[in-house]
């Protein structure tokens, strides 16, 4: 009888290490593993973007809107048409930005620019797939069937400035929806990207200034 029992659960096993598995299944892993099975044959993004931010302090809202194109793994254009006629072009550790005030290109390397170093990695890995990396930096957490993760930091000076970011997918999570990050002082950026292609041939001179 004990044997009997002894071989029941033996063949039960592997089943009961399965069922597990998938009970730990978090909404966290299954989002990320949606994000990474819609992103993972994606190697151009382009299309247009609309910006609002709200500035709390005044009671008011600035508004922008202009195009983007991002080639992965590390080539990213965005240029901003309205209000103002602005360019910033990424490739690799290297960059590059011109507006319609300075009428000058300037070269730098990312090294020596943290602001656009930080927030252009950090677009480099949303648009990558991989969400694996954002855990250094940031507390992911994902709502069940949803298509939004919210990003809460880890370092508490860097939440002393910015609270949260709120990343949505679109529906096949092969690109990004909309992007809002929330500031501790009640200030809110939100990013809608629409007509969004991808895999579409991107010329070469779309990460050059010709100006």
């Amino acid at each position: 009888m004990r044997r009997a029992a002894l071989a029941a659960l033996a063949l039960a096993a592997p089943a009961l290490v399965a069922l597990g598995a998938r009970a730990e299944d978090s909404p966290l892993d299954a989002f990320v593993a949606k994000v990474k099975k819609g992103m993972g044959g994606v190697k151009t993004t382009r299309g247009r973007f609309k910006q609002t931010k709200k500035l709390a302090a005044f009671d008011d809202t600035v508004e922008s809107s202009g195009t983007f194109a991002i080639e992965r793994p590390s080539k990213l254009r965005w240029q901003i048409s309205k209000p103002f006629e602005s360019i910033l072009v990424i490739t690799g550790d290297k960059g590059a930005r011109w507006n319609e005030h300075k009428k000058s290109v300037e070269k730098f390397a990312l090294a020596d620019k943290p602001g656009i170093d930080v927030a252009v990695k950090q677009m480099f890995t949303w648009y990558s797939g991989d969400f694996e990396d954002v855990k250094s930096t940031f507390e992911p957490r994902a709502e069940e069937g949803g298509r939004s993760i919210a990003l809460v930091p880890k370092n508490e000076k860097v939440r002393d400035v910015m609270s949260k970011i709120t990343i949505k997918f679109a529906a096949d999570f092969a690109t990004i929806e909309s992007i809002a990050i929330e500031e501790k002082g009640g200030d809110r950026t939100d990013l809608v990207f629409e007509g969004v292609e991808t895999n579409k041939d991107l010329d070469a001179k779309t990460f050059e200034i010709e100006k």
